[in-house]
Parts: C-alpha cells; structure tokens; sequence
C-alpha cells in the first residue's frame, strides 16, 4: 500500500521545485513591474511596515527584502529560497500560491496552481485573505479570514489591530472578525486598539469586555475606558484621530456613571478620579460626584463639590442641585459636621 506521501507525488501534476512549472509565462512577463512594486512597497507603510508575507517569510527564515522582487531574477531567487527551505510542504505551496495572486495578467494561475498541488481547501482561503490584507481590502479580506474552516487561524490577533487601525467609519468590519473568530489577544497592541474600538461603539460592552480579561490587565481597561469618556480621545492612534464630540462624550460619561460597578471596581474609579493628574480628564470631579449622587453617597458629594467645572454634564446643572440635595439630608447633614466620626446626638 502507498503512503500518503507516496500517494501525494502520484497525484500532484506540478512539481514545485521546477521555476517554469510553478509560473508558467511568457518569457517576457515580469509580474512585479513598478507600479505593482510601488503599490506593494506602499501597502507595507500602510500595515506598520510589515505586511503578512513578511510574517510567512520570517517564519522560514527568509529575508523580507526579497519581496517584491524587482525582475524575474528576483522572482526566481524569491521561488529557490522557499523550496529550499525546511518547511512542511502545505506550507511552501502556500507561499508561491500568495506570488501567483500578484500575477495580475494570468487571473487563474493561482487557482490552477492550488488545483495542481492538492492545496488543502483552508490554505487556499487563508492564503487569499492575507493576500487582500496585505493589498489593504480589509472587507474582502474578511469573507476569507473569518471562514469556519480557518478556526483562529495564525496571526489572528494582528489581523484584527489591522482591521481596528485602518477603519474609518463603525467598525463594524473589525467587530464583525472578532465576534466570529474569537482571537486570543495576547498580543497587547491588538488588544489595547482593539479596547478603543470598543470604548468608541459603546461603554457599558467595553466595560463588560474588561471584565474577561485577566485579572493582571483588568483594572488597567477599566482606567482607560474612564480616560477615553473623559478626554475625548483613544489611547492607541487610531485612524479616526477626531475628539468624541460633546454631546457624544456626555451622554458616555453618563452612562460610564451607571455602570453596574463592584466594590473593586468602583475603588478604582474613585482613585483614578481623585489622584490621576491627567489634565485631558475633563470634568473628572464633575463626573465622580455624579457617581457618587448616583449611589446615595449624598454627603460624601457635598463635601468635595468645591472646585466643580460648573458645566452641564448631561444637563445637570450643578448650582441648582446642591440645595434640593442640602435640604433632602436636612439638619443631620450639618450636624454630622459638628459631631466627630462614631458619636451620636444625644436625647
């Protein structure tokens, strides 16, 4: 009986080994003219300088300043250095199925090629989506990455920071991967940008997003979540670098305000409130008395109301409030004043 290598060989009309059968052109063809090189060179800026055949090329050891070659000495250099390498074969086909799609003139040879070598059908799929991240077509891009038959598939986290840092309208398309394909997010760049992608499309699913994080990252979520209500701003550099407009950023302090918050939680907003010296923090006191009024801790409101912006946060303007809520607590607010902490009036 065969052995499926065996088996493999017998099948597999294409030897890749062989320059002239893995690109079978034209004498004359050169797929990487300038404006093909150009554009790839461009695209590479665009994804923090490292495009994802980069990444595949690290992984054999292969030095990234082969691509794009320049001349079909280059392709063919390019080609050797692949075949040559220690890498399972899936792998290496893989590879020269991702050069076959930048062969714009012969749209099927890439197709062909997959056919040729038995391609598993998830290499294929994955292939073609790194290939459209790498030419910045995050939306096609996506119908690929986000297959079933991918599962999380490699770099899964740096695909989403891509899909949040290149997004310039809802984010639907990096939510859309996340949701399906569930990343890791080990990698903390991915997931601080992707934080404010969330802290940008609502607060109270940021804030629960940061509570399955481990216990080592969570308070520091949960500190930028009240920097990015209050100042306006994401902490990572987002593509979409406008401030949150004020209308937006009022109605997110109040919600952040209503948070279902633990004790832990709500410790670690009051000290990020009241020691944080960040001067973007707009209307930092204003937001934790809201807090605090909101909780029934009237008296504890009351005594640090000095120093307020006096805006209208949410509406609420402080100037009348301060006197409903003296009167609502009566004359034991002053008394408590008076009477040092544990004693009580006598009758």
């Amino acid at each position: 009986m065969l052995t499926r290598t065996e088996q493999d060989d017998i099948m597999c009309q294409c030897d890749i080994t062989v320059f002239e059968e893995v690109f079978p052109f034209e004498s004359d063809y050169n797929p990487y003219d300038g404006e093909i090189v150009g554009k790839i060179i461009r695209c590479r800026g665009q994804l923090e300088k490292e495009l994802f055949f980069d990444k595949l090329l690290g992984l054999l050891n292969i030095a990234r300043d082969l691509y794009p070659p320049t001349s079909i000495e280059g392709l063919r250099n390019l080609h050797g250095k692949i075949v040559a390498s220690n890498a399972a074969e899936h792998h290496k086909q893989s590879l020269i199925f991702y050069l076959l799609q930048d062969c714009l003139e012969y749209p099927q040879v890439a197709a062909e090629f997959a056919d040729n070598c038995l391609m598993p059908a998830n290499f294929v799929i994955y292939m073609k989506g790194l290939w459209l991240m790498d030419q910045i077509q995050f939306g096609r891009a996506l119908e690929y990455l986000s297959h079933p038959s991918l599962g999380t598939p490699t770099f899964a986290d740096e695909i989403l920071f891509h899909l949040v840092r290149r997004d310039k309208s809802d984010f639907t398309v990096p939510l859309a991967y996340y949701h399906t394909v569930n990343p890791p997010l080990t990698n903390r760049n991915a997931l601080d940008a992707f934080f404010d992608c969330l802290c940008w499309v609502s607060t109270s699913e940021a804030f629960f997003f940061s509570r399955t994080q481990p216990e080592t990252i969570r308070r520091y979520l949960f500190e930028q979540l009240i920097k990015f209500v209050l100042s306006g701003m994401p902490a990572t550099h987002l593509l979409r670098r406008k401030e949150l407009a004020e209308d937006e950023r009022a109605n997110k302090a109040i919600e952040l305000i209503n948070l279902p918050l633990t004790e832990d939680e709500n410790q670690w907003f009051e000290d990020y409130l009241t020691e944080d010296n960040d001067s973007t923090l707009r209307n930092a006191k204003d937001t934790l008395l809201m807090r605090r009024i909101g909780t029934g801790k009237f008296r504890e409101a009351l005594k640090d109301k000095d120093g307020l912006s006096h805006s209208k946060l949410g509406g609420i303007n402080w100037e009348a409030l301060w006197p409903g809520i003296e009167k609502g607590l009566g004359p034991r607010n002053a008394l408590e004043d008076i009477l040092p902490v544990g004693s009580s009036e006598k009758s």
